[in-house]
């Protein structure tokens, strides 16, 4: 993208409860990095189409019994979640008997199930594979849960910067439609998307 604008890329690396008020404080210009758009965040700041998709289920080992969403609404079930996520208020709205543990990273979200720690985590499964392989003793379980939906990640940028917005629009539609996305995708995630993102045109 930076080639594309002709500019240098400065590299920021923030944790997930950071992404959006990194944003709004002008520290940096355009976040990224799996944020799916939802109309809470879109009230703060403003997005692009969609980059990729993401696909949500349980993440959790094979020495526990979780097969569907409405198996971790229970007491007895430690959820492990990282902080400032998209699947933290459906939890607390959904899963409210299951006790929840947050972390401000995936890198701990991993290691904490590794450790047993916790029992399972609800969040988004399309990237997760390359994650787990750092843990090779553990016998991961991913189970897809459907029921929840698909969701799109964007380019996020302050509110009003539409120049920007609109720019990073048009290079998508381009990367999109040269398939670099998807090349870049199945390379660093090891398998392609599970939902394509439909790409238009129009934005």
């Amino acid at each position: 993208m930076a080639d594309k604008l002709g500019v240098k890329l400065t590299l920021v690396q923030v944790g997930s409860p950071d992404r959006i008020p990194f944003v709004v404080a002008d520290k940096v210009d355009v976040v990224m990095g799996a944020m799916s758009r939802t109309s809470e965040r879109a009230k703060v700041i403003d997005f692009t189409a969609p980059i990729h998709s993401e696909n949500y289920g349980i993440v959790t080992t094979d020495a526990k019994p979780f097969a569907k969403l409405a198996d971790l609404n229970s007491e007895s079930v430690t959820l492990i979640q990282v902080r400032g996520t998209t699947a933290i208020p459906f939890i607390q709205k959904n899963l409210p008997k299951a006790k929840l543990v947050l972390l401000d990273n995936y890198n701990d979200r991993d290691r904490a199930l590794a450790q047993g720690r916790g029992d399972a985590s609800f969040d988004g499964i399309d990237a997760v594979a390359y994650r787990l392989k750092i843990f090779p003793a553990i016998k991961w379980k991913v189970v897809a849960t459907p029921e929840y939906g698909v969701t799109y990640s964007s380019f996020g940028v302050a509110k009003g910067n539409y120049s920007v917005r609109d720019w990073l629009n048009i290079a998508l539609y381009e990367l999109h439609t040269a398939g670099t996305v998807e090349a870049i995708w199945e390379k660093w995630f090891l398998k392609p998307m599970d939902t394509k993102v439909p790409v238009t045109p129009y934005f």
